[in-house]
């Protein structure tokens, strides 16, 4: 029988705040990502494959070298441009497979980025299977952001409420649920807050999306796994994080994206038993402040 695995990474960053313009902060950093299959039953497993996501590349960041310890058997881009290495191969009991990824990278290079895919936009209003733009509840709220008939200040206002109407709570039962049970529970993490924000712009007329990768924490080397979000207003992708920042308070260089989609780890074997694990790791190798502007 043809087993399935899949392995989702959870976002549950730890909230702080940081009100107020910054300084911009440039980071010199290297995502790493390493996954391990063993076969812990007590038949063969045949026909094993994986199928790994790697961190898509961004206006943001300027990629410096890319390496996998292990060649894929063949690589995928989906419709969304996420990449997948896909890993093929047989394992005896007992036996592993483990690979890594590694990315070093620079940025912010541009503090903000213009749609590489205006005539795409549409995308970035419609509803999605954790982003109910057209449910009651989202609805309800969004109207009441008509007022503001400016993008910048509709956005404002979202933001605001998100805030007011979601507490960070790293035990809260719908955390990395959906946009509605954030709105509807008042508690989650950092992925909710943003799919809270981005569902009730999109509703508001705002193209938006949630944005997933890392937050480097002033002197930690370690970044930590987070999820905020973006909407195009003016011509531009503005950054907002509604479950750390305040609306000034967004420093670039604090920020690693990997993506606008959190693709999980997935794969299929034959026979025995796998157990798959993959952790992913941001490194800041260096970091330096200069004036906003530069």
């Amino acid at each position: 029988m043809r087993r399935r695995i899949m392995a989702a990474l959870v976002l549950t960053s730890v909230l702080g705040w940081s009100a107020g313009a910054l300084a911009a902060t440039a980071t010199d950093f290297t995502i790493r990502v390493v996954v391990t299959a063993t076969n812990t039953g007590t038949e063969p497993s045949r026909h094993v494959l994986l199928r790994l996501p790697l961190p898509s590349g961004t206006a943001y960041h300027a990629s410096i070298a890319e390496t996998l310890d292990v060649q894929p058997s063949s690589w995928e881009v989906d419709a969304s441009g996420h990449r997948f290495g896909l890993f093929e191969g047989n394992l005896e009991p007992g036996q592993s497979l483990t690979f890594t990824y590694t990315k070093r990278s620079s940025g912010p290079v541009v503090e903000q980025a213009g749609a590489r895919e205006e005539t795409m936009l549409w995308r970035y209003l419609q509803a999605a299977p954790r982003l109910q733009v057209h449910h009651p509840v989202v609805t309800g709220l969004a109207q009441q952001f008509s007022a503001y008939p400016e993008a910048l200040a509709r956005a404002r206002a979202i933001f605001v409420r998100v805030r007011e109407t979601i507490v960070f709570d790293l035990d809260a039962p719908y955390r990395n649920s959906t946009a509605v049970d954030a709105l509807t529970s008042g508690r989650g993490v950092c992925e909710d807050f943003a799919l809270a924000y981005v569902a009730l712009a999109r509703a508001s007329g705002i193209p938006s999306r949630v944005v997933y990768g890392y937050y480097f924490r002033h002197r930690r080397m370690v970044g930590e796994k987070h999820a905020w979000a973006e909407s195009f207003i003016g011509g531009v992708w503005v950054r907002v994080d509604p479950s750390r920042a305040g609306w000034d308070g967004f420093d670039a260089g604090r920020y690693v994206v990997t993506g606008y989609d959190n693709p999980p780890l997935t794969g299929w074997y034959e026979g025995g038993k796998l157990a798959v694990s993959m952790t992913i790791t941001a490194l800041r190798v260096r970091q330096w402040r200069r004036p906003v502007g530069q």
